[in-house]
C-alpha cells in the first residue's frame, strides 16, 4: 500500500490516471492536479462506486475508516433522532461544550426533524427553518455553530455508512457572518468604582463576592476557575496547577498563587472538592452563571465576567509588562506550533512577580472601594 509521501509525491500527468491504493481504493490524479480518492467495491453484497473527497484533504486513515464503517455500519438506521443521540454520546467523550450543543439541537431542530430519516431531509428545509426561528431574530452567531455542527453529524453518519452523501456542507455560505462583538470590559482606571458598586451590593452575595475576587487574581475564565479543586493547590509552592482538560487551550497551566490569592485560599471553608463551591448543591461547584446574574441583578452593565482578563491584560501592557509573560498569565497560546515545541518553558517565576504586580493593584483598588463606602456612611 502507497504512503502518505508517495501519494503526495504523484505528478500531474496530460489525461486522469489512478493509482490504487488498497483494495477497491484508487486515488485518480487530474491534469489539474487535484488527487480525488474513488471508491469501486463490493461490501456486504452491495456495489459502492463514489468519490470520497480530495487528497490530502481527506488521508489515508479516514479513507480506511470509511471503508471499514461500510464493512461493520455502527448502525442501520438513518433515523435523525438515533443518528443524533449516537454522534453525542461521541462528542460527550471529546470536548466539554456538549451540553450546549443538545441545547440548540433539543430547542430547535430535534422536534421538527427528531422523527424522520436523514435523508429525508434536504438544506433548504433546514435553511428555511434556520432562518424562520433564528435569522429573523438576528442570532447568527447560533446559526453559525448549528450549520457546524449539523456537518460535523452529517460527516460522522457517512463515515458510520448510516447515509450516504454529504449534502449540507454549504449551508453556512447562505446566511451572513455574524459580527465580532467583543465582551463587555472597563479601563483598569475604571476598576475603583465597579468595585464600589460591587462591593456595596454584594452584602449577601459572599460566595459570588469571593468568585469574582478569585477571578481577578488568577486572570483565568470562568468555566476555569469555577471548577478549581483542591487537590490542585500546592500551598508549599504556592501554585495551583490546571489540568490540561479543565482548560480551553488544553494545555496544562500553572497559576502563582499571589499574597492575595493565599489570603483568600485559607478563609474558605472547605465545604467539598471545589475551592469555590456551591452554596446550593452538595458536592457541585459554583455555577459560571453566578457572576452575570449579580452584575445583572445590580445594574453592573459596564463589565462582564470575561472581561475581567481585559482588565488585566491591558494593565499588564500599561506597566511594561513583557507581552509573553502577560500572554501566559491568560493561559494564551505563544509562538507559532514549532516556537512552542522547541520554547517549552511557562515563565513561571516571571508570571508570579507579574501576577503579584497585578493583585497589588487589584487589592487597591478594592481598599479605595471601601473607604469610599465607609466615608458614605460616616
Amino acid at each position: 500500500m502507497l504512503n502518505y509521501q508517495q501519494l503526495k509525491a504523484l505528478r500531474p500527468e496530460d489525461k486522469m490516471y489512478a493509482v490504487t491504493v488498497f483494495s477497491g481504493v484508487q486515488l485518480r490524479v487530474f491534469p489539474s492536479g487535484t488527487k480525488t480518492w474513488h471508491i469501486n467495491k463490493s461490501i456486504n453484497g452491495k456495489r459502492i462506486v463514489k468519490d470520497l473527497g480530495q487528497f490530502p484533504d481527506v488521508g489515508i486513515t479516514e479513507v480506511k475508516e470509511y471503508v471499514e464503517n461500510l464493512k461493520n455500519p455502527v448502525g442501520s438506521s438513518d433515523n435523525f433522532r438515533e443518528l443524533y443521540n449516537d454522534w453525542l454520546n461521541l462528542k460527550k467523550k471529546q470536548i466539554k461544550n456538549w451540553v450546549d450543543i443538545d441545547k440548540r439541537f433539543t430547542k430547535y431542530i430535534l422536534p421538527v426533524f427528531g422523527n424522520r430519516s436523514f435523508h429525508s431531509i434536504n438544506p433548504p428545509e433546514l435553511i428555511n427553518l434556520l432562518k424562520k426561528d433564528l435569522e429573523i431574530a438576528g442570532k447568527y452567531e447560533t446559526i453559525k455553530r448549528i450549520c457546524i455542527w449539523f456537518k460535523q453529524l452529517e460527516v460522522y453518519g457517512v463515515n458510520s455508512g448510516r447515509i450516504t452523501s454529504l449534502r449540507f456542507q454549504g449551508i453556512n455560505q447562505i446566511f451572513p457572518a455574524p459580527k465580532v462583538t467583543h465582551l463587555k470590559s472597563i479601563h483598569p482606571s475604571e476598576l475603583t468604582s465597579v468595585f464600589f458598586q460591587i462591593i456595596f451590593n454584594s452584602t449577601k452575595a459572599n460566595q459570588t463576592w469571593l468568585t469574582i475576587q478569585v477571578a481577578f487574581y488568577t486572570l483565568l475564565r470562568p468555566s476555569e476557575y469555577c471548577n478549581l479543586k483542591w487537590e490542585w493547590v500546592d500551598f508549599a509552592n504556592k501554585t495551583i496547577t490546571i489540568p490540561a482538560e479543565y482548560m480551553k487551550m488544553h494545555t496544562e497551566h500553572t497559576i502563582p498563587i499571589t499574597t492575595q490569592l493565599l489570603n483568600l485560599l485559607v478563609q474558605i471553608n472547605k465545604i467539598n472538592l471545589y475551592i469555590l463551591a456551591s452554596p446550593d448543591k452538595y458536592r457541585s461547584p459554583i455555577t459560571i452563571t453566578a457572576i452575570p446574574r449579580f452584575f445583572k441583578r445590580h445594574g453592573i452593565t459596564r463589565l462582564q465576567p470575561h472581561g475581567i482578563r481585559s482588565i488585566g491584560r491591558t494593565w499588564m501592557a500599561e506597566n511594561d509588562i513583557d507581552d509573553d509573560i502577560a500572554e501566559l498569565c491568560l493561559a494564551h497560546k505563544i509562538g507559532s506550533k514549532v516556537t512552542r515545541a522547541y520554547k517549552r518553558t511557562t515563565l513561571l517565576e516571571e508570571r508570579r512577580i507579574a501576577m503579584q504586580k497585578w493583585s497589588d493593584f487589584v487589592e487597591s483598588c478594592i481598599l479605595e472601594a471601601k473607604q469610599n463606602i465607609a466615608q458614605l456612611s460616616d
